[in-house]
């Protein structure tokens, strides 16, 4: 599943038990494709109410003293687990920004948060991710271009397309 493979991802940097697993729409088949890793699943009640609804319920699990989430997207499948630790890698050079990627001429995830901004992330509504708490503290964001970032599977249309690839 494609959750699976993001989990493989980031098992790759982080602890395992330190990786959140937010769910929302068809969580059990979802939280069965990692039932035998010991990662975080949070079920994601509201998530009718659009993404900020899944970031809010992956921050609101956070241990009090996280320093800083990593946002990734499981539809994001051309990511490999070296973006993952290079963003990583920038971001521990400035653990006081928030550290996203480039590509298209957009910034988004996989984007690194630090806690300073979680009531901003906290305070979004509906469909809104953090792509607007980027713009709007684009003086404290650092970006590392991951074009393959902009790759996602939304519609099995993008299945065919990632084949050609």
């Amino acid at each position: 599943s494609l959750v699976r493979l993001s989990v493989d991802k980031l098992s790759a940097l982080f602890p395992i038990h330190m990786i959140t697993v937010v769910v929302g729409a068809n969580s059990e088949a979802v939280t069965q494709a990692v039932s035998d890793l010991p990662v975080n699943i949070v079920v994601n009640e509201h998530w009718q109410q659009g993404l900020a609804s899944s970031l809010k319920a992956g921050l609101n699990s956070a241990e009090p003293d996280c320093r800083a989430a990593m946002i990734t997207l499981c539809d994001q499948v051309l990511i490999t687990d070296e973006h993952l630790r290079l963003l990583l890698d920038q971001w521990l050079a400035d653990p006081s920004e928030i550290m996203a990627s480039a590509y298209t001429g957009t910034i988004g995830t996989p984007a690194i948060i630090p806690a300073e901004f979680y009531p901003d992330v906290l305070a979004l509504e509906g469909d809104a991710g953090a792509k607007s708490i980027l713009k709007n503290n684009a003086g404290r964001v650092r970006t590392l271009p991951i074009p393959e970032a902009e790759f996602d599977l939304d519609v099995p249309a993008d299945l065919e397309k990632l084949r050609t690839l």
